[in-house]
């Protein structure tokens, strides 16, 4: 026994750092891509109106999955649902760097906006497993990790569109990294699986109404100021 414990606790402890490199992957997809916003308006010829309907498709596809996120990560493990769509992102990214003309631009982030979203769900299932499983309360931690990892990949995005290089060579090597950050993931995160495949979609009532719209409201104005910020800047 007095073997096996210090072996769970830094099995545990790697499990935790684990989830929190998912929380800073995504970030970092989040910023890099945001930060050449400007870029590819001008290599996909939109004007504004164009834009916004395209920026629209990332959302919808975030929206339309997280409904059945909880299923999916429920069904196959968010240990297996995290990695996956890791992968799922840093393929997208590349579709978004080759977009050329709003159809591509559209469907590309409606894919992409599928895989953050059901990324988004199974990695914060997966840090409340690791909680459950006696790591304490990690959930600020975490979410923290997204936002240092948004930071880090916008102010390198930014670098690299002050040299010129073109959107699909950055977003290519962004992807060699986050497919490769998704296989150790794979090998690293706490199993979490639950036979009974999560429950049902259910209307909020009550508080949950009010705590939903006060959501929304931030996301909103998080949403607006990230996709738009960088409109009016030079795009290289």
């Amino acid at each position: 026994m007095t073997g096996t414990m210090p072996v769970a606790r830094r099995n545990l402890r790697v499990q935790a750092a684990a989830v929190a490199a998912a929380f800073a992957l995504n970030g970092a997809s989040f910023g890099i891509w945001a930060a050449r916003i400007p870029a590819v308006k001008a290599q996909t010829g939109l004007d504004a109106t164009g834009l916004g309907f395209a920026l629209l498709g990332a959302s919808v596809g975030a929206v339309l999955t997280m409904t059945f996120g909880g299923w999916l990560g429920s069904r196959f493990g968010t240990h297996v649902m995290t990695p996956l769509t890791t992968v799922g992102c840093a393929v997208m990214m590349v579709f978004i760097g080759a977009s050329w003309n709003f159809a591509s631009l559209t469907i590309s982030l409606l894919v992409f906006g599928i895989s953050q979203g059901t990324m988004d769900v199974s990695m914060n299932a997966n840090g409340i497993a690791v909680e459950h499983a006696g790591a304490g309360p990690i959930m600020s931690r975490l979410h923290a990790s997204w936002s240092i990892g948004a930071f880090v990949g916008a102010l390198i995005s930014t670098q690299v569109a002050a040299l010129a290089i073109p959107v699909l060579p950055e977003f290519a090597v962004t992807a060699v990294f986050m497919a490769l950050g998704g296989a150790i993931l794979r090998f690293t995160m706490l199993p979490d699986k639950h036979a009974e495949g999560g429950g049902r979609l259910r209307l909020p009532t009550g508080p949950l109404v009010l705590l939903g719209a006060l959501a929304l409201c931030g996301l909103m104005a998080e949403g607006s100021a990230t996709d738009w910020s960088g409109y009016t800047c030079r795009a290289p």
